[in-house]
């Protein structure tokens, strides 16, 4: 039985982002083409703050016949559609 997620990654802190806290969590808050964005703050290697990311897409992870793991992305935006 294999599973389907979205995978998160993390990205280094933009330059022009201000740091904030909501309910007890670290926030990164910036501007991009004139748009808020807002991620949640990590702690990286050497103690750098790092935002988290989510990929758009889902990604399938299942073992195959011969008990490898494959993590393959499926494409799909929408959950239901990537479990097909």
């Amino acid at each position: 039985m294999g599973s389907v997620f979205k995978k998160q990654t993390t990205r280094p802190l933009p330059s022009e982002a201000e740091i904030i806290t909501r309910k007890g969590e670290r926030f990164a808050r910036w501007k991009v083409n004139g748009k808020t964005r807002t991620a949640p703050l990590t702690t990286g290697e050497g103690g750098a703050d790092r935002i988290v990311t989510e990929s758009p897409f889902y990604v399938a992870k299942y073992r195959d016949g011969s008990g490898v793991v494959h993590v393959v992305s499926t494409g799909c935006r929408d959950e239901t559609a990537a479990r097909q």
